[in-house]
């Protein structure tokens, strides 16, 4: 009888890079992202053959693959107002410096931009508190962004949405 060949046993070896890079935003990305900074306001860019609004804008349509002009031609800077249109509560794990777990949670929205333009982000209002049993589609909202010494030319320059109590609630 042949003797069966014994399957050769690998052990595994974790060894975990850390590798730091740079990319850059490109003449778009970084003109949208100079202006999240300097000005604490959002463009979007338009299409010019579709119309359909980018944000961050974006050097060719994703439709209908025409280039998108430079700044300023097309490009629009957004008030960063809106009307809530979705909320939820996002819970996730975090660790503590003792080591716990402990839960983090926060409100996500989707906003519709006065422009017409979708955007989700943060909501600055505690989760499960007397403000969020009173959040309503159709809520007016705004922008918030970081101090502007606090901005570095990031998505995380923006806080989050405020809501507006005291305008009224749009039928969307």
């Amino acid at each position: 009888m042949a003797e069966e060949k014994k399957a050769e046993e690998f052990i595994r070896v974790d060894q975990p890079w850390h590798v730091d890079y740079r990319v850059t935003a490109g003449p778009y990305g970084s003109r949208y992202l100079i202006n999240i900074r300097d000005k604490g306001k959002l463009l979007a860019a338009r299409c010019p053959k579709c119309q359909r609004w980018f944000m961050p804008p974006t050097m060719v349509c994703s439709v209908c693959h025409v280039r998108v002009p430079e700044y300023p031609r097309g490009w629009v800077e957004l008030s960063g107002k809106g009307h809530l249109v979705y909320w939820e509560k996002v819970v996730t794990p975090m660790m503590n410096v003792l080591g716990e777990l402990k839960p983090l949670t926060h409100l996500i929205c989707t906003i519709q931009l006065d422009e017409g333009l979708g955007f989700g982000h943060l909501l600055d209002v505690a989760p499960d508190s007397d403000e969020e049993g009173k959040l309503k589609k159709g809520m007016r909202v705004e922008l918030e962004m970081k101090p502007r010494e606090e901005r570095v030319g990031s998505p995380d320059d923006i806080k989050y949405f405020k809501v507006l109590w005291d305008e009224p609630v749009k039928e969307l």
